[in-house]
């Protein structure tokens, strides 16, 4: 995790790698809600969810989380774009990626995306959140 003095100082990296997606984003408010973001993913704030990203970055937490729903942007092309930077920055004869997908049980209903679907960490069908990680 990065402190937000460290976070400041790849400013302008930052900005030139986020500039890649800005085509993705058809408003500068996509384009600066994806800027506040990825810098409360990278900062040193402990709990990563939007209500606290927002807070820490003086937004509407609401805004935040309805960030990816209510702001228009281009999937395909923010797929294509991940796409092309991978293949750009990490081609080498030795790289890998991985695929992993992970289920966590879950008790109640009230954490997004919880349902009785099949968790593989249990080998069964019950109440948990699944998420797909690539690296």
């Amino acid at each position: 995790m990065m402190t937000l003095k460290e976070l400041n100082s790849f400013g302008r990296m930052l900005t030139s790698f986020l500039l890649m997606f800005s085509m993705c984003f058809k408003s500068l408010a996509g384009r600066k809600l994806l800027r506040v973001y990825v810098q409360g993913q990278l900062s040193d704030i402990q709990r990563k969810n939007c209500e606290a990203i927002a807070l820490k970055f003086d937004q509407c937490p609401r805004t935040l989380q309805r960030f990816p729903e209510s702001i228009k942007w281009d999937e395909q092309r923010l797929r294509d774009r991940c796409q092309e930077t991978v293949v750009r920055d990490h081609a080498h004869p030795e790289a890998i990626g991985l695929i992993d997908e992970s289920g966590i049980g879950k008790s109640g209903a009230c954490t997004a995306g919880v349902g009785r679907q099949y968790n593989g960490n249990r080998g069964k069908i019950e109440n948990c959140v699944v998420a797909v990680h690539l690296g």
